[in-house]
């Protein structure tokens, strides 16, 4: 597989791609953790310019097995696997030290997230918190029903799969509860919160809704292009680093996709030859520079 970001002046070619590199990342715009799901392995991933880099391609970190959560807290990364039990911690995605935690996770569908970080803090579903930037861990309790976790800067934002959900400013000790425009289950995007939702009141049959400080949304009306029947909460909708990219039919050849960078207030269009699924997207790690999209809207 090959993928150029600078519209085909260079090329990267993953000459050791395999689909085992597949599940959630996390990290900031220039290097990213990506967990390598079900095995003792993640993948460091780093951006200098237009290009990107495998600067470590199989990181295997010590002890634990099947992978499937990371969170970043801007100075160091947090791996664990469903259980929750033992974490993994780097500060610089190479050299990793088992820790810990004593979670009592449960398995969760690719697009929710277990596990949040923020400065120095990080948070789980099941009511573990760190405040030593992984390091030793407590408990603290959590509102009720609690689906998804996310974070940005120094707001938490835990999800129920519901329009209510909770916010946390002080790292889990008191939360808020509030409405979501329609119902969510932490779908974020490193900047932005993002509903998706059909709705026949839409001038495109579709809404976009959108908040970045997950307290107040704006919405928008989807792209008149987009097939609205996929532009819902479990559409394939994943956030990448800042980059919200929703599959609008993976059934189809060629699939069409869709990219906002902004909350929903500018579009840009491109189409796959294949069907790639939501966890797929993330090998990509931002998909294609905004510049290099076919059409925007």
């Amino acid at each position: 597989r090959f993928m150029s970001a600078n519209h085909g002046t260079t090329w990267l070619c993953f000459n050791r791609f395999t689909g085992s590199l597949q599940g959630k990342l996390a990290g900031n715009t220039t290097k990213a953790v990506q967990v390598i799901n079900g095995t003792n392995r993640v993948a460091l991933l780093e951006r200098a310019g237009d290009s990107l880099a495998f600067t470590s391609r199989y990181a295997t970190v010590p002890t634990l097995a099947s992978l499937q959560h990371v969170a970043y807290s801007g100075t160091a990364w947090i791996v664990c696997n469903n259980s929750g039990a033992d974490v993994v911690r780097s500060t610089d995605g190479i050299n990793w030290t088992l820790v810990t935690a004593n979670f009592a996770g449960t398995a969760y569908a690719d697009r929710i997230n277990f596990i949040a970080g923020a400065p120095n803090c990080f948070i789980s579903t099941s009511g573990k918190r760190s405040l030593d930037d992984g390091l030793t861990w407590g408990s603290i309790s959590m509102p009720a029903s609690i689906n998804s976790i996310t974070a940005k800067g120094a707001v938490f934002v835990a999800t129920t799969g519901a329009a209510t959900y909770h916010t946390s400013s002080d790292n889990g000790t008191t939360w808020t509860q509030r409405t979501a425009p329609a119902p969510f289950d932490g779908l974020f995007d490193g900047n932005y919160w993002m509903i998706p939702t059909a709705d026949a009141t839409s001038p495109t049959g579709a809404y976009f809704h959108s908040s970045s400080d997950g307290i107040n949304w704006v919405t928008r009306a989807a792209p008149a292009d987009i097939n609205v029947t996929y532009f819902s909460s479990a559409s394939a909708v994943t956030g990448i680093l800042g980059q919200c990219l929703i599959l609008s039919n993976r059934q189809v050849y060629p699939v069409l996709a869709v990219m906002t960078k902004d909350g929903g207030a500018t579009w840009h269009f491109d189409r796959f030859a294949y069907p790639e699924g939501s966890g797929n997207v993330q090998i990509m790690w931002g998909g294609k520079e905004v510049s290099a999209w076919t059409r925007k809207i």
